[in-house]
């Protein structure tokens, strides 16, 4: 069975900022994001992912999202 990246509809849910830890005096923020992924067939996937700048986060969330998304289908 062949997928192709278009045929999911994905969609960013929210991104968060987090303060994770102090280093010296300064702290240290992280950003969250989660994204959902669906088929309209009744398929749909999660992914949640932290990352020191909202791009790192955006980009490994998507990247969790396609993994756990196109092993289900895979599994059908």
């Amino acid at each position: 069975m062949q997928v192709s990246s278009s045929c999911c509809q994905k969609e960013l849910i929210d991104i968060e900022e987090l303060t994770t830890f102090c280093k010296k005096g300064a702290q240290v923020v992280a950003y969250t994001a989660i994204f959902s992924c669906g088929n309209y067939q009744g398929v749909a996937r999660l992914a949640k992912a932290k990352g020191l700048a909202v791009p790192i986060a955006h980009k490994k969330a998507v990247k969790k999202m396609r993994c756990r998304f196109f092993h289900k289908l895979m599994a059908l």
